[in-house]
């Protein structure tokens, strides 16, 4: 569970990466990370690492 919990964090932590481009460009990468982002913080809190 433990490595999960590890790739859950990782996987957060790269996200920004993943946020590219300039203006709507920008704007369209940046809302979709917003719901992995959210995913991946509460799957981590709730210990639930199945979104991972």
């Amino acid at each position: 569970m433990i490595y999960k919990v590890r790739a859950a964090l990782i996987e957060l932590l790269d996200l920004p990466e993943q946020i590219r481009g300039y203006g709507h460009m920008r704007e369209r990468h940046a809302q979709a990370t917003q719901k992995r982002r959210q995913e991946l913080k509460g799957a981590i809190l709730n210990r639930n690492v199945d979104a991972a």
